[in-house]
């Protein structure tokens, strides 16, 4: 991969954050702000404008070109700043599939500037995602599920919104899966809240898609060789 060169409040962000959510063990594809695994370039584009209008969107990084799979676009990123160019307050980075160009895997860091208690920032994540399936500290959250939606009630579908795609090892079993960290302030505030979200299945599907396609052309190279003679 190769990289391409109106602040909300904090109060305003936990909004954003507290939609209603299922109760525990009923299965729900994890959306950011409105941001869906699935969608499109130009959808991811449409639904961070909605988010926030004045937030920056740009085209962050692309795939590399790989034997039968031309260069495609891997991440959009949208930033809000409260100063233009100015450092991320809010900061949602979707990456797309190679070959399906969909969105196959969401994080959001919002920074809270320390104006919201820890217990708030949980309760406006439990209100939008419902009763997570697992945590492992009070500020660690997890809903993640089977592909047929029966909760999994360990970490082993759990990410963080600072690993790149690549860093995930995809498990079928894994279904709609996000993990939330309440980043600490000074005593019992929050500075930050990191969410990911993405699924298993689609991780697997996608790297199955790309082994097929260059082995596809392998086998066509082979195939267009054959009979050919070096005169020495």
């Amino acid at each position: 991969m190769k990289n391409r060169k109106c602040l909300p409040t904090a109060a305003a962000a936990l909004i954003a954050l507290s939609l209603a959510g299922p109760a525990f063990g009923q299965a729900k594809a994890g959306d950011i702000v409105g941001l869906k695994l699935g969608m499109s370039p130009d959808e991811v584009r449409a639904a961070l404008k909605a988010h926030d209008a004045t937030m920056k969107i740009v085209d962050l990084a692309s795939w590399n070109a790989r034997p039968g799979v031309p260069a495609s676009l891997a991440k959009i990123r949208g930033c809000s700043s409260a100063i233009p160019n100015g450092p991320c307050k809010d900061e949602i980075v979707v990456t797309f599939g190679h070959l399906s160009k969909k969105a196959l895997f969401l994080t959001r860091v919002l920074k809270l500037g320390n104006g919201v208690l820890q217990q708030a920032a949980v309760d406006s994540l439990v209100e939008k995602y419902g009763q997570p399936t697992f945590r492992s500290s009070p500020a660690s959250l997890l809903w993640t599920y089977t592909p047929t939606g029966a909760p999994i009630t360990t970490t082993d579908c759990a990410v963080s919104a600072q690993s790149p795609i690549e860093s995930i090892t995809p498990q079928p079993q894994c279904g709609a899966s996000t993990s939330a960290n309440i980043i600490p302030g000074p005593g019992a505030l929050a500075a930050e809240i990191h969410v990911a979200t993405y699924e298993g299945k689609r991780l697997v599907d996608e790297r199955a898609l790309l082994v097929a396609a260059v082995k596809a052309h392998q086998e066509e190279a082979e195939r267009a060789a054959k009979g050919n003679k070096v005169k020495l």
